[in-house]
């Protein structure tokens, strides 16, 4: 086994590995020389200009045995024990017993500024990423911590977070409660979208940090948490006890390595390193002047508008002067009840989600569109939106002005939250269509545009013409698919996609007879006041008409990922077993 190039300033030495021993240590070595970083240059300025935090800071913790018995039954008993060797069963299991000795223990910690040296020790197991098994770089580090040190973690985070939340960078989506890699995904491809319908260009920068949760400089981040978040007193000590002096040790083969010192970095499998790590990076942002940024906690998107020579710009630049000829061209295929077919041909790139990116399905299809035929479905959506808007069902608040998707929960919670406050119970069913915006169905849509909304003549002609025969092509890695026909579905990327797919599922609440519903776009909730066995059957016939609603639609629901909630403050709930299609729900305890 050897440590390959990984450790530049030992690459003469040779190494021991003909005991399980000695391989352990070799790993020790290897995983904390990324510790050994020069940070003369943050000595020099570990401490940060003073900034008064927007909130009242914190300086005491006292816990109660109460949320220390409540965080020991909250433990997940699969998890590996740590070096404690207290197994995570044992603790939930004897919670209350334990609980009032623990506090004494936590709060110690707490008043006195210090953590014991056994909860600052990890055990370390390599785990084989890829390549050769015998090079120490080809194995990432799984750290197993003190399991009694991570429940008071979690009391120290639980008094803290709010604090603290409040005072992370909004461009900051990692760790965030209500944000994911998903939301920073698209809040960047919002950006993009908008200005690819202004036809605009935008340059993207994705930047990767380089072991970046081992690299944190610690007497730098206490610095932080004294002058900027507001930590101060004994809880400031703790903190400082909790990072500095640490140390790690590796187990594999069934030998153990020798201690070695974590110099840098948040503890790894922790439950204060991630947010340690964003109030850490907490002022990167501040360095951007000229562009937007976007990150998941060391993943870094930073972009911006950049004036481009495609044939958008042109177009803009040249708008009165293409403008007559762009709008009898327009004109004519508004009268003719025809769309060119140039224009209905998509470009579809792919761009990868999550997986294997050796499996098509991991990929999600991002559409281009001709930029001329958008202009066109801007003016036709300008002349008819009024009219369509006010048909669209109070209950839905995807693509509305002045609604959004907190709109939806907020009429959820408000009405969870009075029921609370009555000491009922609200039952939430959480609905979830399988790639709706591709299911809908051409013809049953022009019928509906027809019969119930309206739309007749040469506009409806139009219409059927804008939705029927549409192509699609793929361009990758430098090369272009032949054209594919698209069968069904509201076009992707365009201007008019959204509010014919809200006409299409408009109806979708009419199937609901004796609960309530919330809708963004092809997300629903399905809620109900639940006094009695009763009205939890009323809720299920009303997920049954749903499934009626979805079979006549075609927009199926994907039984896996819809959920149920009860909200209660009862001891005894009411408990229902929900299901679609004879598919028993799982119950979830947060909000989808």
């Amino acid at each position: 086994m050897s440590m390959g190039n990984a450790a530049e300033p030992e690459s003469s030495q040779t190494y021991d590995v003909s005991t399980p021993t000695a391989i352990a240590n070799l790993f020790n070595r290897y995983f904390t020389s990324v510790f050994n970083t020069d940070h003369d240059n943050l000595e020099e300025r570990s401490s940060p200009p003073s900034s008064p935090p927007s909130t009242s800071g914190q300086s005491d913790l006292q816990l109660t045995i109460e949320e220390v018995a409540r965080t020991l039954l909250a433990l997940d008993t699969t998890k590996a024990t740590g070096p404690g060797g207290i197994p995570s069963r044992l603790l939930k299991e004897t919670a209350w017993q334990i609980a009032p000795s623990l506090t004494q223990i936590f709060n110690k910690s707490l008043s006195c500024g210090e953590i014991p040296d056994e909860w600052k020790l990890a055990n370390i197991v390599p785990v084989h990423k890829k390549g050769e098994k015998s090079q120490v770089e080809n194995y990432r580090p799984i750290s197993l911590l003190s399991i009694i040190s991570k429940v008071l973690e979690r009391c120290v985070l639980r008094n803290i977070r709010d604090h603290l939340l409040q005072l992370i960078n909004d461009s900051q989506h990692g760790f965030i409660p209500g944000k994911s890699c998903t939301t920073q995904l698209l809040e960047v491809l919002d950006y993009i979208g908008s200005l690819l319908d202004g036809g605009k260009q935008t340059d993207v920068v994705y930047m990767d940090m380089s072991k970046a949760f081992d690299k944190v400089h610690h007497k730098y981040l206490i610095s932080k948490l004294r002058n900027v978040y507001g930590i101060s007193g004994k809880l400031l000590r703790w903190f400082e006890s909790y990072l500095i002096n640490r140390k790690q040790r590796v187990t594999v083969l069934g030998a153990t390595s020798s201690a070695r010192p974590v110099l840098t970095g948040v503890p790894q499998g922790s439950i204060l390193g991630p947010i340690l790590f964003l109030l850490y990076a907490n002022d990167q942002p501040d360095a951007v002047e000229h562009s937007k940024i976007a990150s998941f906690a060391d993943d870094t998107k930073l972009f911006k508008k950049v004036d481009s020579t495609s044939d958008a710009i042109s177009f803009q630049k040249t708008a009165w002067q293409i403008a007559p000829s762009l709008t009898q061209i327009f004109n004519k295929s508004l009268s003719c009840g025809e769309i060119p077919d140039e224009w209905k041909l998509a470009n579809i790139v792919p761009v990868h989600k999550k997986g294997e990116k050796s499996q098509v399905e991991n990929y999600r299809p991002i559409s281009l569109l001709s930029i001329i035929s958008k202009v066109l479905e801007r003016c036709v959506l300008r002349n008819i939106r009024d009219h369509l808007l006010q048909l669209i069902n109070d209950s839905q608040h995807g693509f509305i002005p002045g609604k959004s998707c907190t709109t939806q929960l907020l009429e959820v919670l408000d009405y969870i939250g009075s029921l609370l406050d009555g000491g009922k119970q609200t039952d939430v069913v959480y609905m979830d269509m399988s790639k709706a915006f591709d299911k809908v169905h051409h013809k049953y849509l022009i019928s509906k545009l027809r019969n119930v909304y309206g739309i007749s003549g040469k506009l409806l002609r139009w219409f059927e013409s804008y939705l029927i025969n549409r192509k699609q092509r793929v361009t990758v890695l430098g090369a272009t698919s032949s054209v594919r026909p698209v069968l069904s579905g509201v076009p992707q990327g365009s201007i008019l996609g959204p509010i014919l797919f809200l006409l299409y599922a408009n109806d979708l609440p009419d199937a609901v007879e004796h609960s309530k519903i919330a809708s963004f776009a092809d997300d629903t909730k399905l809620f109900k006041k639940v006094d009695s066995t009763s009205d939890a059957i009323s809720l299920q016939s009303d997920l049954s008409s749903l499934e009626n609603w979805s079979t006549s639609s075609g927009l199926v629901f994907n039984q896996d990922k819809c959920k149920c909630q009860r909200v209660t403050r009862k001891k005894n709930p009411i408990k229902y077993e929900y299901n679609i299609n004879n598919k028993s729900l799982v119950v979830t305890e947060k909000d989808l």
